[in-house]
């Protein structure tokens, strides 16, 4: 089953890394910002790329 992602999600890449919100969604492609280090960033990013970030209790939080 596809997921649905839309603005105001939290996800990542498929492949891992850093946690991204969704600002805007523009197929096939959304918008992410993030921050890395206090510097913000924001690229494009292919839809099919991405997935809904799952918390874990390694993050140090969980928000439910």
């Amino acid at each position: 089953m596809e997921e649905i992602l839309k603005a105001g999600d939290v996800v990542q890449l498929k492949s891992g890394g850093q946690k991204m919100t969704i600002e805007n969604i523009d197929e096939p492609e959304a918008e992410c910002v993030w921050f890395d280090g206090g510097i913000y960033n924001e690229r494009h990013i292919a839809l099919v790329a991405l997935k809904k970030y799952e918390a874990s209790e390694n993050d140090g939080f969980i928000v439910k």
